[in-house]
């Protein structure tokens, strides 16, 4: 959570790596990489990676975490953020396991999108497209 919303994506995809490895290797008490992604903090409010990086306008880091966990397709994401997920072998494997992150609710009820419109500015372009 912390480096979603400072925009630390080298240190997310290390922290995504590690949780895989010791997933595959049947640690128990492991989170899938895929739970990770979606989870949501009790302590501040229900939040999710992707409302705290809206929060903090972390771009990039909201197109990372629908790169890793939303089914919006390929074809509407920006060269860049695609050179970004590819640079660091970013599969799309974690999309297609659990909800999709733009669904998760925060205590007050809000999605990614209600935190995006309530903030608008540079989140009016991907409000817009349908893709928050």
């Amino acid at each position: 959570m912390h480096m979603c919303s400072q925009g630390d994506v080298s240190g997310i995809f290390e922290l995504l790596q590690t949780v895989e490895e010791d997933h595959e290797d049947g640690e128990q008490d492991s989170m899938s990489p895929a739970d990770l992604l979606r989870y949501q903090d009790p302590l501040d409010g229900m939040k999710s990676a992707i409302h705290l990086a809206i929060e903090n306008s972390k771009q990039e880091i909201v197109w990372l975490l629908l790169w890793l966990a939303s089914d919006v397709p390929a074809d509407k994401f920006p060269e860049e953020a695609i050179r970004v997920a590819e640079s660091v072998n970013a599969s799309r494997e974690s999309a297609a396991t659990g909800v999709d992150i733009r669904s998760l609710r925060n205590t007050q009820g809000q999605t990614a999108s209600t935190v995006a419109n309530a903030m608008g500015g540079t989140w009016t372009a991907l409000l817009q497209s349908g893709i928050l």
